[in-house]
C-alpha cells in the first residue's frame, strides 16, 4: 500500500515539473489550410450597438492621410460639380447611390458621409430605406421598417429566390389583403417613394390616431406619396395583391444631398449582375454619382483577375446603359484577416496514442490585394474614378494596428462602429473634395497611392527647411569633428603613457 502511494507522487512529481522523456511529446503540424466559415461569420456581421461618435474621428498614425483623395482617370466631374452648387444653393438635388455588401448594408461608413455632406450642402432627406429586418437580417439604426404582417420574403444572397427579386436585394411578397407599415426615421420627411412590382396602392396614412392628407402619382414603375405635412413617423397603409415590395426612399426637400444605400451582407459584382434589369431599376433613384464597393467576399473565394475585372465591367456597363449620364466612382476594400486551421499530430513518447487535433489562427487574406489592384486598373483603362480606400487606410499589414485600435472587430473582417465610422469620416472628406474641385487628380490611381504614401510619411509639416537642413548639418558635421580631435588627443596620450611605463 505504501508503495502504491510514493509511486503515485512520483508521478504528480513529475508532472508538476514538466515533460520528461517518459512523458515528452513530439508535435507534428500536418497541414494549414484556410477556415471555410468564413463565409458564414461575412453574412452574419455581429456589430453590436451603434454609439454615434463625435464630429471628427480620432487621428492615427497608421492612416495614410494625404492619400485621401479620389482619382478621376480622365473622368469629367464637373457637370457633378454644377449639380452640387444649383443643389447647395436651393435648386435640385444631387442623389448618390452607393451600392455594396455588408459593410454597406449596416450603413455605419454611409450614414457619417451622409451626415458629413447634407450638412454642409442641405438634407433632401434619407433616401433609400429597406425591410432587412422583415425579411430577417440585420437593419441600420437610424430608421425602422415594422409590420404585425409576416412576409414571404426573398434576399439577395438565399438563392434561389421564390419571388421576384429587386435592386435592393430584398423583396417581400405581398399576400391579397392591404398591409400596414410602421415607418420612423431620425430625418422629417414629407414625401414616401414605394418601391415594387405590380400595381401598388396606397390606401391610408396615419400619424398615431390621426389620419394624414396625401396625394399619390405613378413615377417611374414606383409610387410617389406626398404627406400633407412633414413628420417623423408615420403608418401606411398598402395594397398591392401578388405584388412586391422592394423598399421605400423618404424625402424632405426638393434640393440638397440625397444619399442612397444599397448593401447586401455577403455580395459580390456577380450577385448584383444576377439581379435582372438592375440598371434599368436603379433609374428610379435618378443618380448623379453611384459609388461601388464590393470585392471583399471575392477574396475569401477563388476568382482570377480577368473574371474579376469582368463582373465589374458586366455591372459597370448595366448601370451606364441604363442611366447616361450617371458617374461612377470604384473604391477598393481594405485589408482584413482570414481565420486558417493548423492540424497538428501530437504523440507522447513510450506510447502508442496519437493525437490530432485543428488550432485556429488568422493570416492576411491575400487576396484582397490582388483584388485591390484590379480595381485601380480597371479605372484606370476605363476611366472611372477611384478611391483607394486599401491605401488610406494604411496598406499592406493596416489590418493588424486596426484590431488593436479597436477598429477592426473579432471576426477581423468587418469594422467596429469606430472603424466604421472613420472610413465614413474619410471618404466624405474625399467626396467633399473632389465635387467641391479642391483636390482634382487625373494621374493613375497606383500612381497616386504611391506618391501620397511618401508624402504621408514625409509631409511638408515635418519637413525642415534647406537652410535648417544645412544648419543641422553643419552642427553634425563639427560635433563629430570636435569628438574625433578628442579621440584623437586622447589616443596619443594613451600612446606616451606606454612608452614611458615600457621605459
Amino acid at each position: 500500500m505504501i508503495a502504491r502511494y510514493i509511486i503515485l507522487a512520483l508521478s504528480l512529481a513529475a508532472l508538476a515539473i514538466g515533460p520528461t522523456d517518459a512523458f515528452a511529446a513530439s508535435v507534428e503540424v500536418i497541414a494549414t489550410s484556410p477556415d471555410t466559415t468564413d463565409a458564414g461569420v461575412r453574412a452574419n456581421p455581429i456589430l453590436g450597438e451603434d454609439r454615434e461618435s463625435g464630429s471628427e474621428s480620432h487621428r492615427y498614425s497608421f492612416i495614410h492621410y494625404n492619400a485621401n483623395r479620389i482619382c478621376l482617370n480622365g473622368a469629367d466631374w464637373s457637370g457633378l460639380r454644377h449639380i452640387l452648387k444649383d443643389a447647395a444653393a436651393g435648386h435640385g438635388t444631387l442623389d448618390i447611390v452607393h451600392i455594396g455588401d455588408s459593410h454597406i448594408q449596416a450603413e455605419g461608413n454611409t450614414s457619417r458621409v451622409r451626415r458629413h455632406l447634407q450638412r454642409r450642402y442641405g438634407s433632401a432627406g434619407r433616401g433609400l430605406i429597406t425591410p432587412f429586418r422583415l425579411a430577417g437580417t440585420n437593419q441600420p439604426t437610424d430608421y425602422r421598417i415594422t409590420s404585425s404582417t409576416s412576409f414571404a420574403s426573398a434576399k439577395l444572397m438565399r438563392t434561389p429566390w421564390h419571388t421576384s427579386m429587386g435592386f435592393t436585394g430584398i423583396s417581400l411578397a405581398m399576400p391579397g389583403s392591404a398591409v400596414s407599415f410602421n415607418i420612423s426615421n431620425a430625418q422629417r420627411f414629407e414625401q414616401i417613394v414605394v418601391y415594387g412590382r405590380g400595381h401598388i396602392s396606397v390606401t391610408a396614412v396615419t400619424a398615431g390616431s390621426t389620419e394624414i392628407a396625401f396625394d399619390q402619382i405613378e413615377v417611374n414603375n414606383a409610387t410617389l406619396v406626398v404627406l400633407g405635412h412633414a413628420v417623423s413617423a408615420c403608418t401606411i397603409t398598402i395594397d398591392a395583391p401578388g405584388g412586391n415590395i422592394y423598399g421605400f426612399e423618404l424625402r424632405h426637400n426638393d434640393h440638397g444631398i440625397r444619399y442612397h444605400a444599397i448593401g447586401n451582407n455577403g455580395a459580390t459584382f456577380s450577385q448584383y449582375n444576377s439581379i435582372g434589369e438592375f440598371g434599368a431599376s436603379l433609374r428610379q433613384l435618378a443618380p448623379d454619382l453611384v459609388i461601388i464597393s464590393l470585392g471583399t467576399n471575392e477574396a475569401f473565394g477563388k476568382i482570377s483577375d480577368e473574371a474579376f475585372m469582368r463582373q465589374i465591367d458586366a455591372l459597370v456597363s448595366d448601370i451606364r446603359t441604363h442611366n447616361s449620364d450617371v458617374n461612377i466612382l470604384l473604391t477598393t476594400p481594405s485589408e482584413c484577416q482570414r481565420s486558417v486551421y493548423t492540424t497538428v499530430r501530437k504523440r507522447r513518447k513510450r506510447r502508442r496514442r496519437v493525437r490530432v487535433k485543428r488550432v485556429r489562427s488568422f493570416a492576411v487574406n491575400s487576396n484582397i490585394a490582388r483584388l485591390r489592384s484590379a480595381i485601380l486598373r480597371y479605372g484606370e483603362q476605363h476611366h472611372i474614378a477611384t478611391w483607394d480606400w486599401y491605401d488610406v487606410a494604411g496598406g499592406k499589414g493596416s489590418s493588424t494596428p486596426w484590431l488593436s485600435a479597436h477598429l477592426l472587430g473579432g471576426d477581423r473582417i468587418h469594422r467596429t462602429w469606430a472603424g466604421y465610422h472613420l472610413e465614413g469620416d474619410l471618404l466624405a472628406d474625399a467626396l467633399d473634395a473632389a465635387l467641391s474641385g479642391k483636390a482634382i487628380i487625373n494621374v493613375p490611381a497606383s500612381s497616386t497611392a504611391a506618391e501620397a504614401r511618401d508624402y504621408n510619411t514625409h509631409s511638408t509639416a515635418d519637413k525642415p527647411s534647406t537652410s535648417a537642413k544645412n544648419h543641422t548639418s553643419t552642427v553634425k558635421k563639427s560635433r563629430s569633428s570636435k569628438k574625433k580631435y578628442k579621440s584623437a588627443k586622447s589616443s596619443k596620450k594613451r600612446k606616451k603613457g606606454r612608452r614611458r611605463r615600457r621605459r
